[in-house]
């Protein structure tokens, strides 16, 4: 969990993964319980500029409802940078038992003695947490900045085909459409759904995002902007495409243009271009020289097939979990002479699994409507 500037970064990692799938509220469902110490996360995210933001810029004095903020930041022990695992045990506990409200003049109508199942309580501790960041804002008459933009990604990490997973991503974007009711459109989430996880999703308030989607298609002509402002960011230095595709990496391969033969060889994804582009460089590397040679894409290729065999099978043990299938070691797996790619025949008159799913060929961008427009 980072900050760049005036905006949030969050990346779960496992262990935070692990958390989140085990959080529960008595008397919610799982999405809902888990939308909750999602918002948790937003709202200190969020109490954490502000108390900021006034001191460098809006130059002042903090206003009352940015003390508070700030006070309750101190006596929860969120007023340092800590980690999203430290943050979200942190939320869960006080979600959990009781939050530390005394800033906001709450203390006992939301505690255990209030009465009401646990989820009934977290929820009305978290409307006035949500409230004070509100009152932040419009204390310091952020309504005529650019909203605050804080973007999840990453999500693939912690996600698992489970229902615990699914209510991890669905209260996720649960949490991202209350972020726009509460803070009047001072703060914005951008969440990055790989399209496979958000399209296998079931939940009733499904429909109400379409709206909000914004599919990324990664062409070949896509991959090849992302690969050149790497290399010019490897560099140092200005770099045009022609320079990439002629002088960096060779011309032509095996008959084709180096970046035809490269991105036809990969799934349509920047990670997966990025890694077979990073394999070329290291094979140059390994000669130390200062370009690449069709030998070296060629050595390149066949490594990188290997990774993806292996992470075929990978793949299809979380997303096509057929426990009747043979092992993935007794199929016949091979590379075409020329590398040109690979592909998978069952040893038996077994169907192959059906592997669309794997494709990745869409990534979801799912925001609120108005961060959707910007």
């Amino acid at each position: 969990m980072t900050a760049n500037g005036d905006t949030g970064l969050i990346t779960p990692d496992e262990t935070a993964g692990d958390e989140l799938r085990r959080f529960e509220l008595q008397g919610l469902t799982g999405a809902t319980a888990k939308s909750l110490i999602w918002r948790y996360v937003f709202a200190v995210q969020a109490a954490r500029h502000l108390t900021t933001h006034a001191r460098t810029g809006h130059r002042r004095r903090l206003s009352k409802p940015v003390r508070a903020l700030r006070q309750f930041l101190k006596k929860s022990g969120e007023l340092a940078d800590v980690s999203f695992y430290d943050r979200i045990l942190r939320g869960g506990h006080g979600l959990q038992a009781s939050l530390s409200l005394e800033a906001f003049g709450v203390k006992a109508s939301v505690d255990h003695k209030s009465g009401g199942t646990e989820g009934a309580r977290a929820a009305k501790q978290l409307e006035v947490l949500e409230a004070g960041v509100a009152r932040g804002f419009q204390a310091l008459g952020c309504a005529s900045h650019a909203p605050l933009p804080i973007l999840v990604d990453q999500l693939e990490q912690v996600w698992s085909s489970d229902r615990e997973s699914d209510d991890l991503v669905i209260g996720l974007l649960l949490a991202s459409k209350r972020v726009n009711q509460a803070y009047g459109g001072a703060v914005r989430c951008v969440l990055f759904v790989r399209s496979d996880i958000y399209d296998a999703l079931q939940f009733d308030d499904a429909d109400k995002f379409h709206s909000d989607e914004l599919r990324l298609e990664w062409t070949p002509e896509k991959l090849e902007e992302v690969a050149l402002l790497r290399a010019r960011a490897s560099l140092g230095r200005p770099l045009s495409s022609w320079q990439l595709w002629s002088e960096v990496f060779p011309e032509w391969v095996n008959g084709e243009p180096a970046a035809q033969y490269l991105f036809s060889r990969t799934l349509p994804r920047p990670r997966d271009a990025i890694q077979f582009l990073n394999l070329c460089r290291d094979a140059a590397n390994a000669r130390n020289a200062d370009r690449i040679t069709k030998a070296d894409v060629r050595g390149a290729t066949l490594q990188f097939s290997q990774w993806k065999l292996l992470d075929l099978a990978k793949e299809y043990l979380v997303t096509v979990p057929f426990p009747s299938l043979p092992p993935m070691a007794s199929w016949r797996f091979f590379i075409a002479s020329d590398f040109s790619g690979c592909s998978a025949k069952p040893a038996s008159r077994t169907p192959a699994p059906d592997n669309s799913r794997c494709s990745r060929r869409k990534t979801s961008f799912t925001s609120t409507r108005a961060s959707a427009r910007r």
